[in-house]
């Protein structure tokens, strides 16, 4: 698949613009294109991209990262995180196994290059739908500052479109009025969980890790992911796109603990788990918190909580319940547009 992808890439290029399928050694590039963003989600880091392969690798028939790096004459201008996948005899594109995001632009990019690559990328979209037979392109818009140029043409294009609200932590607010807008049942218990639990920040300690991975395991019953995204996980820790909250009793004994991923803007969390037998303990509102005061010492500006969940969304018990205590934390929620171009 990349090498017909690559083709129709070199096919592409034209008029001082360039469209090239990013590699690891592309790093420094991708990055150079984020690092002045405000608002930079998790979607776009290269670490949570190669994460991603690792992981739906093992879930879809086929998975390849086809994500693209988009040159100004030498220049770096855009970067564009995708995949193409196979799920149940179907080819989709995507972005880390989800709905595909729009490009990410370098904040110096001037109006017409926009304009230019976004005609440009929907271009290729097309042509990859016709090559590989693609119906359905799906896509997923959030709003922070108005509707984007990417997404008026979504507009256009798409023949469905939904409304999805998403949880945020706005972090350039104060701690204390950030705490002061958690769900009111959940201020005393963040209080209270401080004192009877043993916290901290834990960014490279491989013995550590490995306590949480042998509670993930513990409370799931089995290994419910493959090694290398376990690797890689700790990989992150190790350069700093990572960080873990541990929580620990009298005993020293670790008894939850919660991985963040993050860049230069925004942070997202990633995974958890707790010891069953003190599920009703105030164990998830420490590491949340204590989380979030992390975040705000690295100077951070948005900490992703996850969407809004509800009934209508189709989500098992088990995600609703996790959508509703995450709401407990969220001091801002934002539109998240969904489209659909396509048969459904």
């Amino acid at each position: 698949m990349k090498n017909k992808i690559n083709d129709i890439l070199i096919e592409i290029n034209g008029k001082g613009l360039s469209f090239k399928l990013a590699e690891t050694s592309d790093f420094k590039a991708w990055n150079s294109v984020k690092k002045e963003s405000d608002f930079c989600p998790i979607d776009y880091d290269w670490n949570n991209i190669d994460y991603q392969q690792g992981y739906f690798e093992n879930i879809f028939e086929r998975y390849d990262n086809i994500s693209i790096l988009i040159y100004k004459d030498k220049s770096p201008v855009a970067i564009w995180p995708l995949c193409i996948f196979r799920n149940n005899g179907n080819i989709e594109v995507g972005t880390n196994g989800r709905e595909v995001v729009a490009p990410l632009f370098s904040h110096d990019a001037p109006k017409k290059i926009i304009k230019t690559v976004i005609k440009t990328c929907f271009n290729i979209l097309g042509i990859l739908s016709d090559t590989f037979s693609i119906s359905n392109l799906k896509f997923r818009e959030v709003i922070v500052n108005g509707i984007s140029d990417w997404c008026v043409t979504l507009f256009d294009i798409s023949n469905n479109v939904s409304a999805q609200q998403i949880m945020y932590v706005d972090l350039t607010e104060p701690l204390s009025d950030i705490k002061l807008k958690f769900r009111k049942s959940y201020r005393p218990l963040v209080t209270k969980g401080e004192k009877i639990w043993k916290s901290a920040v834990v960014m490279d300690d491989k013995s550590v890790f490995e306590e949480f991975r042998s509670l993930h395991r513990e409370v799931a019953g089995r290994e419910t992911r493959p090694d290398s995204t376990w690797k890689r996980q700790y990989e992150m820790l190790i350069e700093g796109t990572a960080f873990m909250i541990t929580i620990r009793n009298e005993s020293d004994q670790l008894v939850g603990a919660g991985f963040f991923m993050v860049n230069e803007s925004n942070c997202t969390y990633a995974v958890a788990a707790y010891k069953r037998d003190l599920f009703l303990q105030p164990l998830g509102h420490v590491v949340q918190y204590k989380a979030i005061e992390h975040m705000i010492n690295l100077d951070l500006k948005w900490y992703e909580l996850g969407e809004v969940a509800d009934s209508r969304s189709g989500k098992s018990e088990k995600e609703l319940s996790i959508s509703q205590f995450k709401s407990g934390f969220c001091t801002k929620r934002l539109p998240l547009l969904m489209f659909c171009k396509g048969n459904s």
